[in-house]
């Protein structure tokens, strides 16, 4: 299948600064042409390309592009700044049936803005419920865990998110293995370069890389329970 996806242009990341410096719906409206074409379009495509190697990894993930893909406008009704535009974007791919209603499930994102482009995965406020099933599997099989925490430490996504203070880590768990155990909540980052290269079509291939990296983990969170190891 034809690529769809052809690049990001400059004035791409000119509207990011615009909507920034004027985030009001008269700005909007007048280059609203602008965005469609240099935002709305191109992620739409991006998703589109990407959606094979999702699908791949898990069926169940949501690919269409006005389910993943974010909207400019925002909701402002229990927010302080009531300002409509968002100024970033991102796609968020995710199994949407896993949601609990207070959090969402763990899944892949990129996001782009006027400074930066990144990718990478989490779960946005999981629960208790959440850590500690991830805990018990970790438990489960530490080598296993190990080996997929230090694949993803050497394709260059960094782990944040808060710890639990008090926990004990168990000594036998490796220092990439514990760092995960000891989270509350998790996600993974890598930075994307804003060059050339990373907002052209190559993006499709980077992404692509970047998706199955990421893909053991993936499956290691969200699959059945692995058995313990003897």
């Amino acid at each position: 299948m034809q690529q769809l996806f052809k690049g990001f242009e400059e004035e791409a990341f000119g509207f990011f600064l615009m909507i920034r410096l004027n985030n009001n719906i008269a700005f909007f409206d007048q280059n609203r042409e602008t965005y469609e074409r240099c935002l709305k379009q191109p992620l739409w495509d991006l998703a589109r390309d990407l959606e094979p190697t999702l699908l791949q990894i898990d069926p169940a993930i949501e690919t269409r592009p006005a389910k993943c893909v974010s909207r400019l406008r925002r909701s402002t009704r229990y927010t302080k700044n009531k300002l409509p535009y968002r100024d970033f974007l991102w796609i968020g791919w995710r199994d949407r049936t896993r949601d609990t209603g207070q959090s969402h499930a763990f899944g892949f994102y990129f996001d782009v803005s006027f400074e930066e482009m990144t990718c990478g995965a989490g779960a946005y406020a999981a629960t208790a419920a959440q850590s500690k099933d991830l805990r018990e599997r970790i438990l489960a099989n530490p080598a296993g865990f190990d080996r997929i925490a230090r694949a993803v430490r050497q394709a260059g996504f960094t782990l944040s998110g808060q710890d639990y203070v008090r926990l004990a880590v168990p000594g036998h768990l490796s220092p990439d293995a514990a760092a995960y155990y000891r989270k509350k909540s998790f996600h993974l980052e890598r930075a994307l370069p804003m060059d050339e290269r990373h907002t052209g079509p190559e993006l499709v291939e980077i992404l692509r890389g970047a998706l199955e990296a990421l893909a053991p983990l993936y499956h290691f969170v969200n699959d059945q329970p692995a058995q313990p190891t003897a």
